[in-house]
This record gives C-alpha cells, sequence and structure tokens, in this order.
C-alpha cells in the first residue's frame, strides 16, 4: 500500500514513552526497571566487565552413568546440599530403573520441594549432560550470593551417579554479580557493581544518572550499546513540581514550609500568651478574695464596734 507509514513502536509503546521516564535500551539483553527523579536524563553507553552468572555443579563422570536406564537403590538415593547458603534436610530418591532424564528431574524436584530451600525462594535446575556424560545442577537465580555444595551422599552415588561431596567436578562455579559502567556524553563513567543481573547506579558524582535501575542479561562482556533515558510530559510535569514543593530549594515549598513555620510560632506565642492570662487570672482571683476577706473583717468589726457602744451608752 502507498501512501502509508508503519509506525516503528506499538502505539501504546509510543504513548507511554511520552509521559513516563523510560530508558531505551539499544541490546534486546538490556532491560529498563525503574528511574529515580534524580535520574539525570541523556544517553549512556553502557559497558560491561564482568557477566552475570547462575552458580553450577558439575558431576563427575562415573562408570554407572555410562549405562540407560540407571538403578536407583538404598545405596545411592540418599543425599543433602547446602543451595545458597540454605542447608537442605536428607533429601530421597524413589528406587528403581530410570532413564537419566527421569533422575534428573527426580533430583531437581528433591531438591526444589526441600521446605528451608523452598521457604528461602531458592531453586535449581538438574539435566544431563550428554555431549559430557555428567548430571549438571544450575541455580535459578543469579550473583555472587548463589552457590551449590553437596554435603553428603550415599555410599554408591559417586560411583553410580558421579554426585560426591563439595561444589563439583572441574568446571564448576558460584554465582557472579554483573560489573560494568555507564558513560554520559561528556565522558565521565559511573562505575556500577550489579546484583546478581540487576543494576542501580548509586553513584553521587556530577551527572549522574543516580537511581537508574536496569537488568544486563547475556554473557557478553565489552560494549552493550547505550542507555537512553528520557522524561516524559508527565514525568517531566512531575518532577518540576516537586521540585516546587522541595522544603528545602523549592521556591514554593520553600514558601510554604515558611508560612507553615510561622504560623506554629504564632500558636507557640498565643499559647504562652494564654498561659500568662491563665496566671493573672488565678493571682487577682486570689488578691480578690483576700481582699473581700478583709472587708468583711472589718465590717464584722465595724459592726461588733457599734454594737458596745451602743450597749454603753444605754447605760
Amino acid at each position: 500500500m502507498t501512501g502509508v507509514q508503519t509506525c516503528a513502536l506499538p502505539i501504546s509503546v509510543a504513548v507511554s514513552r511520552m509521559f513516563a521516564a523510560v530508558a531505551t535500551p539499544s541490546d534486546p539483553q538490556v532491560s529498563f526497571i525503574n528511574a529515580t527523579d534524580k535520574t539525570v536524563a541523556g544517553q549512556y553507553s553502557l559497558n560491561v566487565v564482568q557477566a552475570a552468572k547462575q552458580a553450577t555443579y558439575l558431576g563427575g563422570v562415573a562408570a554407572g552413568v555410562s549405562t540407560d536406564p540407571l538403578v536407583i537403590d538404598a545405596s545411592n538415593n540418599t543425599f543433602s546440599l547446602t543451595l545458597n547458603g540454605t542447608a537442605s534436610s536428607t533429601l530421597t530418591l524413589a528406587q528403581g530403573s530410570f532413564s537419566k532424564t527421569e533422575i534428573a528431574t527426580m533430583l531437581q524436584a528433591a531438591i526444589n520441594n526441600d521446605p528451608a530451600i523452598k521457604a528461602k525462594g531458592s531453586a535449581v535446575s538438574v539435566t544431563f549432560d550428554n555431549d559430557n556424560n555428567r548430571f549438571q545442577m544450575t541455580t535459578r537465580d543469579y550473583g555472587s550470593s548463589k552457590s551449590i555444595n553437596i554435603d553428603s551422599v550415599g555410599s554408591n552415588m559417586a560411583s553410580t551417579l558421579g554426585l560426591s561431596t563439595g561444589s563439583g567436578a572441574a568446571g564448576s562455579s558460584a554465582g557472579a554479580d554483573v560489573l560494568g559502567s555507564l558513560t554520559d556524553s561528556q565522558g565521565r563513567n559511573f562505575v556500577f557493581n550489579g546484583e546478581g543481573q540487576k543494576v542501580t547506579i548509586k553513584s553521587l558524582l556530577t551527572g549522574s544518572p543516580y537511581g537508574l535501575e536496569f537488568s544486563v542479561a547475556g554473557e557478553a562482556t565489552g560494549s552493550r550499546g547505550t542507555l537512553n533515558f528520557q522524561r516524559g510530559y508527565a514525568s517531566e510535569l512531575n518532577l518540576k513540581i516537586n521540585n516546587l514543593l522541595d522544603t528545602k530549594n523549592g521556591l514554593l515549598g520553600t514558601s510554604l514550609d515558611s508560612i507553615s513555620k510561622n504560623q506554629t510560632k504564632v500558636a507557640d506565642q498565643l499559647k504562652k500568651l494564654d498561659e500568662r492570662y491563665q496566671l493573672l487570672v488565678e493571682r487577682y482571683t486570689k488578691q480578690f478574695s483576700a481582699a473581700n476577706a478583709a472587708v468583711s473583717q472589718m465590717s464584722s468589726l465595724s459592726a461588733s464596734l457599734a454594737n458596745t457602744f451602743k450597749t454603753s451608752s444605754n447605760e
């Protein structure tokens, strides 16, 4: 069709970007999460020094794993492990003959359904690596706090399934956090140390996109494109209103704060005046009562003297 142009973005996305604060990454594996009022708008180049990793436990190549199906009995059906710092109870597999894929599923279910591990929200995936003829465990989540360590195994588990105590065979590894930096148009670098794949910019340097949150997936390091952070109309308006209402630096906020403080000061002064008034009322009341009592005494004395003189004159 001629004369018709297609929009590069869905209408809903384009409209949301007109109003909301959003960072647009050029790398499809980078995702914007959030920003704050302090995040400086601009285009930033993203460089990744270390990609985030999951923890991995690689089993050993045992004589038993060359056959299929494998026999699970009382000698190789129990084990325990520590996942991401949380120790499991003794885990038990059903006995019988199973394929390697079935055993991988059984191992995964036993670990992920352990009450202590489940309570922490941790989980692993277990697969059988046919190329290297071994079982492999991988944490669901990324980050330096992720690890897998087998604490105990049945007497024949190492020889039949290749699973032994420790952190795994050569090639096994703990998780890692994403490390890197953002660079603005003026060449200023803002280094970050992520948590798993998630990044929160915490640099307080001038021009920093402070509070910008995004995630970096994938294993690639080096240049990962750009992040273009912009504020939509509504976000910009909200920021300007917040700046105006700021009680420390905002034009309107400082005025309102000053008025509020003056109102508080006047209220305190009125309270003190009221307290002084009450004290004066109490003092004058006491003085009036004392004077009234004195007048009463004098009246009584006058009446008594008058009565005495009258009696004397009659005699």
